[in-house]
């Protein structure tokens, strides 16, 4: 039980970076409303936390991971814009994904302290 709070924790702290970023930065950038871009932040973060922050960074280091970051959440943005007609703008897309990216080099100290005490740094 003990190690499954660990992992919500860090779920949920992941939530915490892409939640006001994805849902305040997408409405500015496209015709998407708030309900629609905080469904696109739980998306994005369920799919960047299980790939990348728990597959991808453990194995092959913080770039890796960043990138990973990135590129998943680059996708579910374009995708969940294209299915709900949304049109997001790219220059809306690459100021999300900036700032994630630097967030994500945090976050993945916090990983690292949390969830990952043993692993060496790459």
């Amino acid at each position: 039980m003990k190690i499954f709070k660990r992992y919500l924790n860090a779920l949920l702290t992941k939530f915490l970076l892409f939640a006001p970023l994805i849902g305040m930065l997408m409405p500015i950038y496209s015709s998407a409303n708030i309900k629609e871009a905080t469904i696109t932040a739980v998306l994005a973060t369920l799919a960047a936390f299980l790939t990348a922050d728990l597959v991808i960074y453990p194995h092959f280091g913080n770039l890796p991971g960043i990138i990973g970051d990135a590129f998943i959440t680059m996708l579910v943005m374009t995708e969940m814009s294209k299915s709900l007609n949304a049109n997001l703008s790219w220059i809306g897309v690459f100021l999300i994904i900036g700032i994630i990216i630097i967030g994500e080099w945090n976050y993945h100290l916090y990983l690292d302290r949390t969830l990952f005490p043993r692993r060496k740094r790459k």
